[in-house]
C-alpha cells in the first residue's frame, strides 16, 4: 500500500511541467541504472566466485571481447539511425505502421546479426589463437565453447537496442534502462 501511494504521489508531481516531466524520467532512468549497476557488480562478483583468478577468468573474458565488439559496432548505431524513423513514421503515419516498421528492422537487424553470429563462431578457431597466442591448448577449447555460449547475447541484445528505441519513443524510460539486466542475468547463468 505505501509503494502504491509512493508512486501515485510521484506521477502527480511528474505531470505537470515539461520540466517536471523531464525530471521524473530523468529520476527513474537514474533509479534503474542504478540498479543495473547493481546487477553487473553481482554479476562480475559471480564470476570471480565462479572462476576465481585461474584460466578460466582468462577464457571468459577473451570469450566476451568479439561478441561485445560486435553489438558495440552493430546494434548500438543501428539503433540510433532507427529511432527518428521510427518516431517519424509513428507521427505521421500512426502506431500500427511504426510496429510494422519495427517488425521489419528486427527481421532485418536479426538476420544480419544471425549472419554475424555465425560467422564470429564459425571464424573462432581461426582467430582465437592469434587473440591468445600465450593460451594452452586446453585454454583456448575453453575459451570457444565459452565464445559459443555467449553468442546468442549477440542477437538479444540487437533486438534489445531495437525495443528500447520503440520503448523511448513511448516514453517508457524506466523500462529501457532496465533492459541490460537481460544480459547481465543471462551472462551470470550461462
Amino acid at each position: 500500500m505505501p509503494l502504491r501511494l509512493l508512486r501515485e504521489q510521484v506521477q502527480r508531481f511528474t505531470s505537470g511541467s515539461i520540466n517536471r516531466q523531464i525530471f521524473g524520467a530523468a529520476t527513474a532512468i537514474a533509479a534503474v541504472t542504478g540498479l543495473v549497476k547493481c546487477a553487473a557488480m553481482i554479476r562480475e562478483m559471480v564470476i570471480a566466485w565462479r572462476f576465481g583468478t585461474r584460466d578460466d577468468l582468462d577464457a571468459f573474458t577473451l570469450a566476451v571481447v568479439v561478441p561485445f565488439a560486435i553489438i558495440n559496432v552493430f546494434t548500438v548505431p543501428f539503433r540510433t539511425a532507427f529511432l527518428p524513423l521510427y518516431i517519424q513514421r509513428q507521427e505521421r503515419e500512426g502506431q500500427s505502421s511504426a510496429m510494422r516498421l519495427l517488425t521489419g528492422a528486427m527481421l532485418w537487424s536479426g538476420g544480419l546479426l544471425l549472419i554475424l553470429t555465425c560467422l564470429m563462431v564459425v571464424s573462432g578457431p581461426y582467430y582465437l589463437p592469434l587473440l591468445a597466442s600465450n593460451f594452452t591448448a586446453d585454454k583456448l577449447r575453453l575459451t570457444f565453447y565459452l565464445l559459443c555460449a555467449i553468442s546468442p547475447l549477440v542477437l538479444f541484445s540487437g533486438f534489445s537496442e531495437l525495443c528500447g528505441g520503440a520503448l523511448n519513443a513511448s516514453h517508457r524510460f524506466a523500462l529501457v534502462a532496465a533492459i541490460p539486466m537481460i544480459s547481465i542475468t543471462l551472462s551470470v547463468v550461462l
